[in-house]
């Protein structure tokens, strides 16, 4: 569901930005009065368990912030799964974030063709990853594995970046939204599942820990547009950038091979 959600509301924000691209005013408001009112929505239903009799240590500000730091030499696996997670959506919103100026640069599409285009790609990635979500999720359960299907999910990401490089048009573009969304849907619903077993102490501290975790995929969104920038600004240009997100993906696959708490 976690993957479901994330890619429906990704696309959806694909489409709308492409159909708003010439109103920016719109375009901002729109997005910041749906976030206001999902989350009010999310905290008046979704009620929470009651806090009154919950006995707490005394809070100090040391141990605070002492508890954001997980030793990898006594939670190695934790450690494994957090640098996993750190390249693979490096590698993959490296690719995702530039895909106007893909279309527009690489593919040579005029800039209205390619906010249209933009949305095209979008619903093709949505697709696959629907499938795949559901499928890799369910599977993933029945097998009581998750290492394999990450495998798996790294395998389909690397062909679909390779799609431009061997086929430099809309047509390539369009394979890999449809092999990339179905990888990266695989990837989310089998690396989620995993995330919640490697956490310190059997998940003792789930909410502070899975925020860790989390950084794991905020701070490579927010570093990819940089590195992709500097990638495409080298001689070598567009291509440089999907060899950067194969590599990503290949190595973070390599780095759960240590993992040893989940199969």
């Amino acid at each position: 569901m976690v993957g479901v959600g994330t890619t429906v509301g990704a696309t959806a924000g694909v489409i709308a930005a492409g159909a708003l691209a010439a109103q920016f005013g719109i375009a901002y408001a729109g997005f910041g009065i749906a976030v206001l009112v999902v989350t009010l929505l999310f905290v008046v239903f979704n009620r929470d368990f009651s806090s009154k009799n919950l006995e707490l240590a005394p809070f100090r500000w040391k141990v605070f912030f002492a508890g954001f730091w997980i030793d990898p030499r006594k939670h190695p696996d934790f450690a494994w799964a957090f640098s996993a997670r750190f390249l693979f959506i490096l590698g993959y919103w490296a690719a995702f974030t530039y895909q106007l100026f893909i279309l527009t640069d690489y593919i040579h599409l005029s800039l209205s063709e390619a906010n249209a285009d933009i949305g095209l790609l979008a619903v093709a990635s949505l697709v696959t990853t629907v499938v795949s979500v559901p499928l890799g999720g369910l599977l993933s359960d029945k097998l009581g594995r998750r290492k394999i299907f990450i495998y798996l999910a790294s395998l389909f990401m690397i062909v679909g970046l390779l799609m431009p490089l061997l086929l430099p048009s809309l047509t390539g573009m369009i394979l890999m939204s449809l092999v990339l969304g179905f990888g990266y849907g695989l990837y989310q619903s089998c690396d989620t599942a995993l995330m919640t077993e490697v956490l310190p102490g059997g998940g003792v501290g789930a909410g502070k820990d899975l925020g860790i975790l989390n950084v794991a995929t905020n701070v490579p969104q927010a570093l990819s547009p940089i590195l992709a920038a500097v990638l495409i600004g080298t001689s070598f240009g567009y291509p440089a950038l999907f060899v950067f997100a194969m590599i990503c993906v290949a190595v973070a696959a390599l780095v759960i091979i240590p993992i040893r708490s989940v199969r």
